[in-house]
């Protein structure tokens, strides 16, 4: 099958998978850091207290996201998409709303946005290229996570731009938005799984070596703290304790 004929048979999926890899771009660090220095003068924070909340947010996310990810194998791709979305449009609107100085809320919604964006949203959009694609998985895969790299090339520079003209926390407000017209979007293009839950509840995918692996079996196993590593160590991380002229 040709790399376009494939794009047009499978449009409405990889469609779905690069908005919701696209939209977990506001929860992502190199979102977040373009309002680094408005958050530290708004809440009165020094370099270092910014970057320690905003790690000690993080890590939490992702400790969360061991358990939390597990529900990309139990609810449908469509719902479970709208619902992070919903979460992290409820999240952009209250960064806009907080109030100078509360301190615990900021950190009450880093942890959120990390979770619902960087981690829940984007888990989605790669769980479901995978479970909907066999053969071609890989392709799938590498067109959904364009939404990623667009999202790296669109925002900074137009969402700069309304931080200038309308305000820091005014951009939150239109992130918000983005995120709620993406909503239906998502549903409209999910309204049809590509393999019917009927089919995937009897085709059973066997992972490394043949096998199901459960969570405790992946912590006891060396490839998976030697893979760790380039996991963790994503590009761009500390561009978001950089500070940014106003």
């Amino acid at each position: 099958m040709s790399f376009l004929r494939f794009v047009i048979d499978n449009r409405t999926w990889l469609a779905a998978g690069v908005l919701m890899s696209f939209m977990s771009s506001f929860g992502q660090t190199f979102y977040i850091a373009l309002y680094s220095a408005d958050i530290r003068a708004a809440h009165g924070l020094s370099h270092g207290q910014w970057g320690g909340l905003y790690t000690l947010g993080t890590a939490l996310s992702a400790l969360v996201m061991v358990w939390a990810g597990m529900l990309a194998d139990r609810l449908r791709a469509r719902a479970l998409a709208v619902l992070t979305m919903a979460v992290l449009a409820g999240a952009s609107l209250a960064m806009a709303a907080l109030p100078d100085g509360w301190v615990i809320g900021l950190a009450v919604l880093i942890f959120v946005l990390r979770f619902a964006g960087q981690g829940m949203l984007s888990h989605v959009a790669l769980v479901a290229m995978a479970r909907w694609f066999v053969a071609t998985r890989g392709r799938a895969l590498a067109i959904a996570t364009l939404g990623f790299a667009f999202g790296q090339a669109i925002l900074p520079v137009s969402f700069v731009s309304l931080s200038t003209a309308y305000g820091w926390r005014t951009s939150w407000v239109i992130a918000a938005g983005c995120l709620v017209l993406a909503m239906p979007l998502t549903w409209a293009l999910l309204g049809r799984e590509r393999t019917p839950q009927s089919i995937a509840a009897e085709v059973s995918v066997h992972g490394m070596a043949g096998r199901h692996w459960s969570r405790t079996d992946a912590l006891c196993h060396p490839l998976f703290w030697l893979v760790l590593p380039a996991m963790v160590g994503p590009p761009g991380g500390p561009r978001c304790f950089s500070s940014r002229s106003t």
